[in-house]
């Protein structure tokens, strides 16, 4: 992104002006902390879930809320839904997308939500804690066990041989050649992609309370209830605990495959990046409340999500969760071009725009200081879009524009002269 309209004469003072700003502004580089999302002030959210370029908000006894612009606006979509409804999974297969409640109560929907209807003969349980699917294969965990379907969702059968009686499903994951499940008392159980009956692995496992799990190409990550995270590695026999980094006798809630790597949500202690060359956790969580619980995560473009207790959602750039690297911890910056007007007759700075194509645009002001002093999200239908900042008495000196788009993040730092 580039300053519009410098004179043609001093250029060489506007380069280094411009390169001076910059490195006052070092120390925001890393500015894009977590933001809450004021839709979700006084709501707990506790499913999380992106399909193509929509995301999906559960939210404690009420029901569903849909975004089709990154998380910057929010509608209901609840038509069919019972009232009260407290979604605890989402899951897609085939043309269909499945929401799952506490109440083991099952929907399906073909049009992302405008319109549910119910789904789910023979699924049996109080609780359904996890939905997962693969090639048409539907997968259900509920408190009395794993149930599969084969016709999206119209019926379902037990598939629960192996697990025994007793066991409690709490998460589910699924690839191409292996299926895997999560118990609240008895570690992990996989199962081979033919079908066969579940295998239980816990050597290595410091807990078998097992909370969280998910897939990835350095094998199966496990969050556990005190005892931090374990990986299964592909042909290993055993969990390999994986937690340097990690604060002590850390309860992980969530984990989340984001990009090439994994993202991991905990009880008390917020969220953590991993970093896979090092077999290390990065804490990630400055901007997020204190002690605040991470019910759900999920990743939509560059920018992840969590949810928890109110305020219920939180979002940050996605490089700024998983990248260990200094130079790579920077946004990915745009090639549109983009021009700062100070418009002091109307009180407001204005920040024109060249897009590529329609598009929402967060923004963010910053002091020298690093103090927010204004946000906004906005969708742009047209390619030149301008935002106006209102004017607030803002003080001569030097502040910085944040500008997140579906096309990356960059910072334009400027100057008010008095």
């Amino acid at each position: 992104m580039s300053l519009r309209g410098a004179p043609k004469q001093g250029i060489p003072a506007a380069v280094v002006l411009l390169a001076l700003l910059q490195l006052l502004f070092a120390p925001l580089e890393l500015a894009a902390a977590w933001e809450s999302h004021p839709e979700f002030e006084e709501q707990a959210v506790t499913v999380l879930y992106s399909i193509g370029d929509v995301l999906f908000a559960g939210v404690r006894e009420e029901g569903l809320l849909r975004s089709t612009n990154g998380g910057l606006s929010w509608s209901a979509v609840n038509t069919g839904l019972p009232a009260s409804f407290s979604p605890a999974a989402l899951t897609a297969s085939d043309n269909f997308l499945f929401v799952a409640g506490f109440n083991a109560a099952l929907f399906r929907t073909i049009d992302l939500g405008t319109v549910w209807l119910p789904a789910g003969t023979g699924l049996e349980g109080r609780v359904v804690y996890d939905l997962a699917s693969f090639d048409g294969q539907l997968f259900a965990a509920s408190d009395a066990g794993v149930y599969r379907s084969d016709d999206d969702g119209r019926s379902w059968t037990a598939h629960s041989d192996g697990l025994g009686t007793t066991t409690v499903i709490t998460a589910l994951d699924s690839s191409a050649d292996i299926f895997a499940a999560a118990s609240g008392t008895r570690g992990v159980f996989l199962q081979n992609a033919e079908g066969s009956a579940w295998e239980r692995r816990v050597q290595g496992l410091r807990s078998t309370n097992v909370l969280a799990l998910v897939l990835h190409p350095s094998g199966i990550f496990a969050g556990t209830d005190g005892n931090g995270i374990f990986r299964l590695e592909e042909n290993a026999g055993f969990w390999r605990e994986l937690n340097q980094g990690l604060t002590e006798d850390i309860t992980i809630t969530r984990l989340a495959r984001v990009g090439n790597t994994v993202a991991a949500g905990s009880l008390r202690h917020g969220v953590f990046g991993f970093d896979g060359l090092q077999d290390h956790w990065l804490a990630r969580s400055d901007g997020l409340p204190s002690n605040f619980p991470i019910l759900a995560m999920t990743a939509l473009r560059e920018r992840l999500f969590v949810g928890g207790s109110s305020p219920g959602l939180w979002s940050r750039p996605v490089h700024a969760v998983v990248s260990s690297n200094r130079e790579t911890d920077r946004p990915a910056t745009t090639s549109f071009p983009a021009a700062i007007e100070i418009d002091r007759i109307n009180n407001r700075v204005l920040l024109r725009l060249d897009l590529p194509y329609p598009m929402a645009v967060r923004t963010l002001m910053y002091s020298r200081q690093g103090r927010v002093l204004h946000r906004q999200s906005s969708f742009h239908a047209g390619n030149a879009a301008t935002i106006a900042i209102p004017w607030q008495n803002f003080a001569a000196g030097l502040y910085l524009i944040v500008l997140t788009t579906a096309e990356g993040t960059d910072t334009l730092p400027f100057l008010i002269a008095p």
